[in-house]
C-alpha cells in the first residue's frame, strides 16, 4: 500500500513498525479493529496485549515523534477553499534547507498535521510503499 494512502489504525501500525524496526510483536484484533502490542508478563508463558498508541490522532503520541525527529509542518493551500498539511523530515539533520524538497528524506501530506507528519515519518523509515499484515 502507498504510504500517502495510509490512515487510521493502519497508519498507526506503520508508525509503530517504523519506530521499532519490526512487527513481530504486533497483532490485529478483528473484534476491536485495532492493533495491539504483545508483551511478555512477569509470569512465564503468559502475555499481555497493550493497545498501540494512536499516533495519527493523539497529539501526546504523534506530537512526541514530531518533536523528537524534527518534523516540519506547514499548511498548504490546494485551492480557494481547501487546505492540507505538508510535513518534511530529514533523518540526518544538520543544515537542511526545507525549501529544497530534494534535501529532505521524505514528505507526507494529509488533512491534519498529525496524519501528514506520520506519513512522512513512515516514508522516511520504510519507503513509499509498505506491506500490511493480512487480517
Amino acid at each position: 500500500m502507498k504510504v500517502r494512502d495510509l490512515e487510521g489504525a493502519h497508519l498507526d501500525y506503520c508508525v509503530a513498525v517504523a519506530r521499532r524496526g519490526d512487527a513481530d510483536d504486533i497483532i490485529w484484533s478483528r473484534t476491536y479493529e485495532r492493533y495491539f502490542y504483545v508483551v511478555n508478563t512477569a509470569e512465564p508463558g503468559t502475555v499481555a496485549h497493550l493497545e498501540m498508541p494512536k499516533f495519527s490522532t493523539d497529539w501526546e503520541a504523534g506530537g512526541l515523534l514530531i518533536e523528537l525527529f524534527h518534523i516540519r509542518l506547514e499548511p498548504t493551500k490546494l485551492n480557494w477553499a481547501a487546505w492540507e498539511w505538508t510535513a518534511w523530515i530529514k533523518v540526518d539533520e544538520g543544515d537542511v534547507d526545507y525549501a529544497e524538497v530534494d534535501a529532505v528524506d521524505a514528505v507526507g501530506r494529509g488533512k491534519t498535521p498529525l496524519v501528514a507528519a506520520m506519513r512522512a515519518f513512515v516514508a522516511s523509515r520504510l519507503g513509499d510503499e509498505v506491506s500490511l499484515p493480512s487480517s
